[in-house]
């Protein structure tokens, strides 16, 4: 593969399009210095990728766009392009050429081409990746920067080592192979933290959405029982309404006909009332026209005395119009004096300009002249110099050949001496690696042991974990079943406690009293609840709520005086009724024995204070507890002087001393008691503490099963350590065994290279010294050629000196006439621009001088218009003035027939007073059956918003039958909650399917008491169960999906993590063996090439860390012969130079890269170094293509092909190149890479073909 063309445009100073064709071989660019040779190198190293605008000299990337020159306008974008060759083998592609093109803009646009289609820059780089090929790889070799790989760190150097060793595309593998395993760490990280947190979350979401399920369910039930209650009333207000709506229709026909046989009579009374707003109207009308009047007469005397104002300031304003007149005047008078005096010196000045111009054409005339002599005197003396210089590079030539034989022969003798010492070493070598590998063998066979043992004892532990998870896991669930068991018994005793605080159960007026919504009556001080201040025994409730009755909210009173006025005070304000308690002093008598099943009631009840105990006391005198009614009955029946107040049964049966008995089912649930519910708060509290005490002690039992889990894990972690550590000395050891191995073929490979080697030393002796004794021979037959050119030389050197001298007193006439030239054209541009501004001005005043005069009579004008329009307006003000007073009499006349028209209508109306009456009787009945209609509308259009606020529906479209049906429907489950489902105490109903006619008809019966108490119990239920997450359930399905996908994820992470594990370490095999075959070939060549470049000395290339060769830096050891230096630092610029081409083209015997540039690197070389440098350049173009930019005549002597470069147009490259013809040893000089842009022939596009030499 070689480079074929290189084809730029607009990039740096190349504006036009420009192709450079190049051929295997060395091809050297020349030309002056700033000239852009070294743009072209710039333009390689752009396209192949670099992205450093300060590496291409320049502040930023938008800089390597031709900026423009005097004659030309700055570019939009450039573009350059390298055309490859042969390319089928080392970029495995299909296509024998491959092109690679780069776009750049001024709006920071960049693209990348390949084959014409557009790609990416890591496109390219993959594509030439191991070729050798690329912006700072060792196939550029730029002035300046040369010493970088000697100057570098070790770590920096070892970049071109491996882009040698093919290694580079394996680093790049390893790098993202690194960078992956980094980013599934961490992913492998976040997703186990997250599956934890969320494993955490699971518990307690999932308890939320069984409580959100039960929540659901209670509200489907409620709002279809709601929706059927409220339809069901909103059909019968309806119907209230209709029979309403026929009564009001009947009232207001009655009404009508009553209003009609008073409009009747009232009907002269308006002709009398028509009357009175007639003479009111007329009343008005007058008071309009006195008003307007005096409106009128203000407005003419203000316009008046707003004339006078206009005209006293038009006098002012023509006497200010009369001065700037005569100011004008005088201006313009003085404009003309000076305007004539400017076109007369104007005139003299262009006379002057004019004879100038004459004898600067003719001093023009005479430079140019002596500028054509001096051009062909330059172009003699250029030809003989040319000849010289072709002498002298043909005298250089030999002089390389001649010492490059010298050099020759002493690395012959050096080497041989070498390789004679290096016999004994290769077999010392060689037995030290049979007894490395030997050791390494043993070491393995150790570790093998190791790492069975250590297996073994991490899948103990891991078994010990999973068993402890298990436990743990067991124990949680037992955990969430008893704090489950305390959140259900919590909210339960939060509902109860609810309703008490509430005071559910009681009558209005006790709640009244209780909230002391009696002010002073009686404050809510003054008021104690009975049932607050005693305690029953559970299984006694039933007696004690039978007993009690209605008085179970009983109000002690401290006061008799008091129960009169309070009953009263609920009476007045319709609170509702109340049960209190007034002191007194009544006694029963106890017997002095009872049998064993009557039990009395005080003696089962518990006080808790002693303000309380004597009201408690009057409450349960002469009550008692019996076993069972038919034992007591029997009892009173033998006994009838037994005397008591109540006997109740523990069934809550009730007997009282009128014989009269209690009893059957009850007819209240469970727990809607006020004193059960009281105990069964007590009972729940009591209940809670001991489950809150058995929640704590399995937490504990918890953290004790935890610490195991974590003790086992740590275990495993420990026995995990140990086997990794095991796996990694196994495959340490491994390594060492195939170091020993590569060792041992290494060193067999050094004795086989030995004996080539002393063989073909031998050989390279004996041609040396023929080559040497040759070229000493025409060295000096060329010498006496060159002594005869330069002579004539020195005579045509003479002849062009006294030629410059008359150009440049030609040169020197030439620029004072021309400044002569430019002081009178400035001067006459300076007159022309004064005359012009002065008859501007003029102009300027004439204009004005009008315009006063016109506007002085536009000013008379007005002032004869304003003396008119003040007089008319006085004269108004005169004759409305008059008018007035007439309209003032007027309108005291009309006020008084006004005022008796007034007094008759009031006397008529007096009569009108008792029908009247009738008709407002007959309209308050009226009304008031609307109110009550209205009433009936309102509680409608209430039931209306209700529904539409709480259900968002209309109550109209609502069926109350439907709605009843439906609330016995199961509720449905959108998501998959079978889990929870499971942990439901509700017991789930069968869908029953569309109501039939026959289901509809059974629903007209319903009693709708007992649907409006289950509605209210439900309402309750909600409220007690506090804030419920409604979108728990949905949470809870969804995070237990993204807990079921993250660990699916986690096991596609581990399993991820293994296999970049496995690739690491066989990129890290391929790369170890590369780079080390690489490194030897190259350390190797590297001592073959310094010491032919520098005719002895020692070299050599060492790895700093041999134990991590794929990131140990390389060390270069530099010693030119008769030098005993230890830091590459203290070599001259020219050993640098040529330490570092020793090391490029050792690297180029082992990877050659299809081309190579060399940007003025033979500038700090000697003739001796230049010789030995081209003849090495010409040995290795064997391998690869050469791009030369060189000033030195003997490189440029040793290209095949040669390019000019030149500015004939000031900041445009141009290029010419230089054939040689192989028949006649002639070179020929023709125009070569012409622009595309400025060829009018399209058969000049194709350039001659460069013959090689």
């Amino acid at each position: 593969m070689f480079l074929k063309e290189v084809v730029i445009n607009g990039f740096k100073s190349f504006a036009d399009r420009t192709r450079v064709h190049l051929k295997p071989g060395v091809t050297c660019i020349v030309g002056p210095n700033g000239c852009g040779k070294s743009n072209i190198v710039d333009a390689i190293r752009w396209v192949l990728g670099e992205q450093s605008a300060k590496a291409l000299r320049g502040g930023k990337m938008q800089d390597v766009i031709f900026q423009g020159t005097d004659k030309r306008k700055p570019l939009s974008l450039c573009e350059v392009s390298l055309i490859f060759s042969d390319c089928e083998k080392e970029l495995g592609t299909a296509f024998n050429e491959v092109s690679i093109t780069r776009r750049v803009t001024r709006d920071g646009g960049s693209d990348y081409f390949l084959n014409g289609k557009h790609c990416r820059l890591k496109d390219i780089q993959q594509l030439f990746m191991d070729t050798g090929i690329g912006q700072v790889s060792y196939s550029f070799m730029v002035q300046g920067q040369i010493d970088q790989i000697l100057s570098s760190n070790p770590a920096e150097r070892r970049t071109i080592f491996e882009e040698a060793a093919g290694i580079t595309k394996y680093k790049t593998q390893r790098r993202e192979a690194l960078n992956k395993l980094a980013l599934v760490d961490q992913n492998l990280s976040r997703v186990t933290d997250v599956t934890e947190e969320i494993g955490r979350q699971i518990t307690t979401l999932k308890r939320q959405a069984s409580k959100a399920l039960r929540y659901k369910r209670v509200k489907h039930r409620l709002m279809h029982l709601d929706l059927a209650s409220n339809a069901y009333q909103y059909r019968e207000r309806h119907k209230t309404i209709q029979s309403l709506s026929v009564e009001a229709a009947r009232l207001k026909a009655s009404v009508g006909s009553a209003s009609s046989i008073l409009e009747e009579k009232e009907a002269s009374l308006e002709s009398l009332r028509a009357e009175r707003n007639a003479r009111h109207e007329d009343l008005r009308s007058v008071q309009q026209a006195v008003y307007d009047l005096r409106g009128e007469k203000e407005q003419a005397e203000n316009q008046a005395e707003l004339c006078d104002m206009r005209l006293q300031d038009i006098a002012g304003r023509t006497e200010s119009i009369g001065q700037e007149l005569t100011s004008l005047k005088e201006d313009r008078a003085s404009i003309a004096s000076k305007l004539q005096e400017g076109v007369q010196t104007r005139e003299q000045h262009v006379s002057l300009v004019g004879a100038s111009d004459v004898i600067f054409k003719e001093k023009s005339e005479e430079l140019e002249a002596a500028q054509l002599n001096l051009q062909q005197a330059e172009r003699s003396l250029s030809e003989k110099r040319q000849a010289l210089n072709t002498i002298e590079a043909s005298m250089e030539t030999l002089r390389s050949k001649a010492t490059a034989c010298e050099v020759d022969l002493k690395t012959c003798e050096a080497q041989t001496q070498d390789l004679e010492g290096q016999s004994s070493e290769i077999e010392q070598e060689r037995a030290q690696a049979a007894e490395a590998l030997a050791t390494a063998e043993k070491e393995i066979e150790s570790l093998e042991a190791k790492k069975t043992t250590a297996a073994s004892l991490v899948e103990q532990a891991r078994s010990r974990v999973q068993e402890s998870r298990e436990t743990f896991k067991a124990h949680q669930q037992t955990i969430q079943d008893a704090e489950r068991a305390i959140a259900r018994d919590t909210a339960q005793l939060q509902a109860l406690e609810g309703l008490q605080e509430k005071l559910e159960g009681f009558s209005e007026g006790a709640k009244a009293i209780l909230k002391g919504k009696l002010g002073e009556v009686l404050p809510r001080e003054a008021a104690m609840l009975l049932s607050k201040h005693f305690t029953v025994d559970p299984k006694h409730a039933p007696a004690l709520e039978a007993i009690l009755g209605t008085a179970v909210e009983a109000i002690a009173l401290d006061a008799a005086s008091k129960a009169v006025p309070t009953m009263a005070f609920l009476r007045e304000k319709k609170l509702g009724r109340a049960c209190v308690q007034v002191p007194l002093s009544r006694a029963f008598s106890v017997p002095s024995s009872l049998p064993s099943f009557l039990t009395p009631a005080l003696d089962a009840v518990k006080v808790d204070s002693d303000e309380a105990s004597a009201r408690v006391r009057d409450l349960f005198t002469g009550c008692y507890f019996a076993e069972s009614l038919e034992v007591f009955l029997d009892f009173w029946a033998k006994q009838p002087s037994f005397e008591f107040f109540l006997v109740a049964t523990q069934e809550g049966a009730l007997v009282d001393c009128r014989g009269l008995v209690y009893g059957g089912g009850q007819g209240h649930k469970k727990g809607s008691g006020l004193i059960q519910r009281e105990a069964e708060i007590r009972d729940l509290k009591a209940s809670l503490k001991e489950q809150n005490k058995a929640s704590s002690a399995l937490h504990e039992k918890a953290k004790e099963l935890q610490a195991l889990c974590d003790e086992a894990e740590s275990s495993l972690e420990t026995a995990q350590g140990v086997l990794q550590e095991a796996n990694h000395a196994f495959s340490v050891a491994q390594s060492h065994v195939r170091s020993a191995q590569e060792l041992s073929q290494k060193i067999a490979h050094r004795f086989d290279r030995y004996e080539a080697q002393s063989k073909a030393l031998k050989d390279k002796h004996a041609s040396a010294q023929k080559r040497l004794e040759d070229a000493q021979r025409l060295l000096e037959e060329s010498r006496g050629r060159a002594e005869s050119h330069k002579s004539a030389m020195a005579e045509l050197e003479s002849s062009l000196q006294h030629l410059r001298d008359i150009c440049e007193q030609k040169r020197e006439a030439l620029v004072d006439v021309r400044v002569e030239l430019t002081e009178k054209r400035q001067r006459l541009e300076s007159l022309s621009s004064g005359v012009t501004q002065l008859e501007s001005q003029d102009r300027e005043l004439a204009r004005r001088f009008v315009q006063c005069e016109q506007e002085l009579a536009s000013l008379a004008e007005q002032k004869a218009s304003l003396e008119t329009e003040s007089k008319g307006y006085r004269a108004q003000s005169q004759a409305q003035s008059e008018e007035l007073d007439k309209k003032t009499a007027e309108l005291k006349s009309v006020q008084e027939r006004a005022s008796a028209a007034e007094a008759a209508i009031n006397e008529l109306e007096e009569g009108f007073s008792g029908e009247r009456k009738a008709l407002h009787e007959q309209e308050v009945a009226l009304n008031g059956l609307e109110v009550k209609l209205a009433e009936h509308r309102s509680q409608a259009r209430f039931l209306e918003e209700k529904v539409q606020s709480e259900y968002e529906t209309d109550v109209t479209d609502v069926d109350w039958k439907w709605e009843l049906w439906t609330a016995d429907e199961p509720f449905e489950i959108k998501v998959n909650l079978d889990d929870i489902l499971e942990d439901q105490d509700e017991p789930l109903t069968e869908k029953r399917g569309d109501p039939t006619e026959e289901d509809f008809a059974r629903l007209e019966s319903t009693d709708w008491k007992p649907i409006e108490e289950e509605i209210r119990t439900l309402r309750s239920k909600l409220s007690s169960m506090g804030a419920v997450n409604l979108v728990a359930i949905e949470e809870y399905a969804e995070l237990r999906e993204r807990h079921s996908f993250l660990t699916a994820q986690c096991q596609d992470l581990t399993t991820s993590k293994d296999e970049l594990l496995a690739a690491i370490d066989d990129i890290n095999h391929k790369s170890q063996a590369l780079f080390l075959e690489t490194f030897e070939k190259v350390r190797e060549n590297f001592k073959f090439t310094f010491d032919a470049l520098f005719g002895g000395g020692v070299a050599d290339l060492e790895l700093v860390n041999k134990e991590d060769v794929l990131e140990s830096g390389i060390d270069i050891v530099a010693r030119p012969p008769g030098t005993r230096l230890r830091n590459l630092s203290l070599l001259s610029g020219g050993q640098k130079t040529m330490t570092a081409v020793a090391l490029l083209f050792a690297i180029y015997k082992v990877k050659p890269s299809p081309f190579c540039v060399l940007d003025e690197l033979d500038a700090p070389l000697d003739d001796a170094n230049i010789g030995r440098f081209t003849d090495m350049l010409k040995t290795f173009t064997q391998y690869s293509q050469f791009l030369v930019i060189s000033h030195n005549k003997r490189t440029i002597a040793a290209a095949d092909i040669l390019y000019g470069v030149t500015m004939q147009e000031r900041g445009v490259t141009e290029l010419v190149s230089l054939l040689f013809n192989h028949k006649t040893g002639k070179a020929e000089t023709v125009a070569a890479a012409q622009p595309e842009a400025v060829r009018e022939d399209p058969a000049d596009e194709a350039l001659p073909e460069l013959v090689e030499v």
